[in-house]
């Protein structure tokens, strides 16, 4: 199962975006305008994050989980 949403700013759904991965038992989640300005800022017990930053810039971000029973790994950033 996959899960994908627009955070439009994630910081206020963080709770939010728990519970609806914990509802539908995701293997990979996308997180589209994070927002977020530095990495690691978002963690989850059963997945590993992957994350891509704007550089300069407020708005945008995107984020990958993928459930760690998967064994995720990072080819290049």
């Amino acid at each position: 199962t996959m899960f994908s949403a627009n955070a439009d700013g994630f910081n206020k759904k963080v709770h939010s975006l728990r519970h609806q991965l914990e509802e539908c038992d995701a293997a990979i989640f996308t997180i589209q305008e994070t927002q977020f300005n530095k990495k690691g800022r978002f963690k989850c017990n059963d997945y590993e994050i992957f994350e891509a930053i704007r550089k300069n810039k407020e708005k945008g971000g995107t984020m990958i989980g993928v459930n760690k029973s998967l064994e995720p790994v990072l080819i290049e950033e």
